[in-house]
């Protein structure tokens, strides 16, 4: 609150007027995310094939994010699964999509990173990435025979008999 004092230059008619000011102080309107789940562990993936991980943004301020995201892998094997930026309205959620996809064997790591658009509240929030590549188990022996039984009669000692079945797998 306070007082605008106006006064007139007038000499033949001076005048000084006070207008009461008041106002209330708001915070600018700001963007304020966080991530969830805040890690994202693959587990074992087969080499050769990609599976895909998600985290929901979700803007708990007052004002409109624009989320970028990245993904920083030094395989290569993380990579970003969805489109960004996502915009994401006060209270609102949106998904952000990783792929891995091992080429080898063995564990691996990498970073989402996510950063806000916000001059106000400027914010970068990572979720790491963990996951391990395994091989591939060989497809298991699964064979048919048939026929099952083979029946040779009487066969004179000293000859041969022949028969034959057929092994599938």
């Amino acid at each position: 609150s306070g007082t605008l004092n106006l006064n007139s230059a007038d000499a033949n008619n001076p005048q000084d007027v006070n207008v009461g000011l008041t106002g209330n102080g708001v915070a600018q309107p700001q963007c304020n995310f966080d991530a969830a789940p805040a890690t994202l562990d693959f587990g074992n993936i087969t080499t050769g094939t990609t599976a895909t991980l998600s985290t929901t943004v979700t803007n708990n301020g007052n004002a409109a994010c624009t989320i970028d995201a990245t993904v920083a892998s030094a395989s290569g094997q993380f990579t970003l699964a969805s489109g960004t930026p996502v915009n994401v309205a006060p209270g609102a959620t949106a998904s952000v999509s990783v792929d891995f996809a091992p080429v080898a064997a063995g564990p691996d790591s990498g970073n989402l990173n996510l950063n806000s658009n916000d001059a106000n509240n400027p914010q970068n929030v990572d979720v790491p990435l963990t996951g391990t590549g395994v091989d591939p188990v060989p497809d298991a022996c699964n064979f048919s025979v048939a026929p099952t039984s083979l029946a040779f009669g009487s066969v004179t000692v000293g000859s041969t008999s022949t028969q034959s079945t057929t092994v599938t797998n």
